[in-house]
Formats: C-alpha cells, structure tokens, sequence
C-alpha cells in the first residue's frame, strides 16, 4: 500500500470510527456472518462464548435465508435478521446499493458492538454504517496502521494469507475476536451445535420407520459440495464414480441401508449417480432441513463426504464420519472437535495448494470439471477398507493419507 492510500485509509478511520474503546455497558450486540451453512456452524462456538461473556445483551445475527436454518432454534441469539437471495445476486453496485440498505436499517438499532469474521471488502463498506459501535473482524493486514483492509475496525483478528496450510481452524479465529474483549484467552472447548425440534425428530422417526430401516445400519453419503450453490464447490467435490464404488462394495451387507443428502440444488446431481433405488439407497437430497438432517445423521453409523457443510454437521452430532479433501485445506475447514471423524486425502506435495484449479495435470477432463488432481487419485478400495473400520467400531486416525 503506498502513502497515499495509508493517509485515505487513515483519514477514513477518523470519519467512521467513533468509539475507540470497548464499551463498559453493552446492551446490543450484531454479528454479522452471512455465509454458506458451514460457516455459519463454525459460529455457534462463538455465539455460546459471547452470551457467556455478556449474558444480559440482545445478541441479534445477520445471515442469508438459504443458511438461516444452521442457527435457527439457537438459545445464544434474540434476533436473526435474514438477507434474501436478492440482496446477493446481480450486478455489482446493484448488490452493495441493496446491502447498504438492508444494513441501514439495522444500524439504526444502535449496536454496542458488532462482529463481522470475514475479509471481504463488501462487509467492510457496510461496517461504516455503524458509526458508534464498537467493531471486530478479520484483516489480511496486521495490525499497527490503518489500511483499506482494516480501517473500520477498531480492533481485528489478523489472518496471513500466505500461510498454507492453516495453523488454526476457522472456529478458532472466530473465538479470537473475543479474546480481543478479554482480560484472559477464551476457552476453546465450545463445540459445533445444531438445535432440532421435536418436530424434526418425529419427521426423522416417521421417515425411518416408513422405510423399515429402524434395524438397519444406515450409512449417510454427501456425494456434492453444494455444487449448484457455491462457484467453487467442483473442486471440492470427488468424482462421482468414487462414491458410486464405495456404495456397491458397501452394500454387500445386506443389513446397510443408504442415504444420499444434500440440498434440493444438488438433488439431481445425487440422481445422475444412478444408484438411487428408492429401498436401499434413498436419494434424500432436499428433503430434510438441515436441523432434520442433524437428527438423521444422529441415526447413522457413518457419514462420507466431500468437504462441504456436512462435515460441519457431522461436528455438531459426533457423527462417525469419513471426509475426503483434496486441494482444500482440513486445518481450517475440516473436522471440529469430532472424534468420531477422519481426514482422508491423497498424500501429495502439493496438498493442500488451496487453488481453485490444479496445476498439476491439466488435463481437458479435470479443465472441464475444475477437479483438482488429488481427487480423481482417491482409491475406492482403501476408503471401503477405512469405512468398514469405522462400521466395526475399530480405532482410526483422525488423518488418513492414501499414498
């Protein structure tokens, strides 16, 4: 950043940061973390961790509705204000315009203190509506001078881009912002949470039993990650022939029933499996919500996954759990505080690169479908062999590497 972006940046900071010090007497707090659900999930450590800290405060939360469901029912917030799909689609200054007004109206609520976890530079516009608030986040810069990535902030957590893989998992940096606010580092015990209702556990039961699979061993497969929702998703996403092996290996015993979940955008790539039957394997993709299909993953004896807003789900039940990353990096978005769950990931050099397409073998197929290499190397064979471990109750490591 040159000079004359650090005095605009300073100048700013003067204009749109009013409080310096954090307030003794806070009534109203605003967090700020729209999101896909699994992020939003990796929150829930942090929503527990501030109503502890402030027990008597309005805690409200900003999330976009497809996400909502992953803090719905949660007994640590008061509000949830929900951004639409319109809010965050279209042209560009059609997007900010629309934000800034669905921000506008919240900051008239004059929060004490409003958290935003993210670095994009979209949030940090609509932070300068919040004038009088005492403001927490994330920057990509370190602290000790304002710039265009920190200057509304009165205070941030500093993430290193160039630090790959992560040190530490995303929950984590979300529970830093409030040791910012502490005299003493916050506990870093809080686990994923999810609150189904009685009503979700009944749809669960009724589904199970309708099926006659309450004897069963069922096993849960997230074969997408979130494919139709987020651009990145194809290269976190294994091909679907893996999943198509694991299954009919699995299925071998004939006690093993079969679950394909998902989101309702990601049913008919679930279809073009072409392993759904309706009996033993069930293409469940949209039919649950994601409190329902917390209690359902609660009746499973194992869930295999992309990484992808299951495996947060599978955090927040204890799930055994199996999730297969490639380029993506599982320190800061894999597993948290699971024991049930193993890491599985081709042992390479290269991994995690973090890049959205690979620069190892660039094939026209792996171009065609923005597959990092890693994935297509997944073996079939060994993942059974890991599974049926699990199935059997037998120890395995929280990382497996195939080489």
């Amino acid at each position: 950043m040159n000079a004359l972006e650090s005095l605009a940046a300073s100048i700013l900071k003067r204009i749109f940061v009013v409080r310096v010090e954090p307030p003794k007497d806070v009534r109203k707090i605003l967090v700020i973390r729209e999101a896909a659900i699994g992020d939003v999930l990796c929150m829930t450590p942090f929503l527990k961790a501030l109503r502890e800290m402030y027990p008597n405060a309005a805690i409200d939360y900003a999330v976009v509705d497809w996400a909502k469901s992953a803090i719905e029912n949660n007994p640590n917030i008061n509000d949830i204000f929900t951004v639409s799909n319109e809010l965050i689609v279209g042209k560009i200054w059609a997007v900010v315009l629309k934000r800034l007004k669905f921000y506008a109206a919240l900051a008239k609520r004059n929060y004490d203190i409003v958290f935003c976890p993210t670095t994009q530079l979209l949030y940090k516009i609509v932070l300068m509506l919040f004038r009088k608030a005492y403001k927490i986040g994330f920057s990509t810069e370190p602290k000790g001078k304002a710039t265009k990535y920190n200057f509304m902030l009165n205070d941030h957590v500093f993430i290193n881009l160039n630090e790959i893989p992560r040190t530490r998992h995303i929950a984590i940096r979300n529970l830093e912002m409030l040791d910012l606010l502490s005299d003493k580092k916050i506990g870093r015990n809080y686990g994923l949470e999810v609150f189904p209702t009685s009503k979700d556990i009944k749809k669960i039961e009724d589904w199970i039993n309708r099926l006659n699979w309450a004897n069963k061993e069922i096993i849960a497969i997230a074969p997408s990650a979130g494919n139709a929702v987020k651009s990145d998703s194809a290269g976190k996403t294994a091909p679907k022939e893996l999943f198509v092996d694991i299954i009919k290996e699995l299925k071998k015993n004939p006690l093993r029933r079969f679950v394909l979940i998902g989101a309702a955008s990601e049913y008919g790539y679930a279809e073009s499996l072409d392993i759904a039957d309706g009996t033993s394997v069930v293409n469940c993709c949209g039919t649950f919500s994601l409190r329902e299909s917390a209690e359902l993953l609660k009746r499973c004896k194992l869930l295999i996954s992309n990484d992808s807003g299951a495996t947060h789900l599978a955090s927040a039940t204890k799930t055994s759990h199996i999730v297969l990353f490639g380029a993506t990096d599982d320190v800061e978005f894999g597993p948290y505080q699971n024991p049930n769950a193993t890491i599985y990931r081709v042992s390479l050099p290269c991994a995690p690169c973090r890049a959205a397409n690979c620069l190892v073998e660039p094939s026209e197929q792996l171009r065609a479908h923005a597959r990092p290499y890693c994935l297509t190397m997944m073996d079939a064979k060994a993942l059974v062999e890991l599974a049926e471990q699990k199935l059997s109750a037998v120890e395995t490591a929280m990382q497996f590497f195939q080489t």
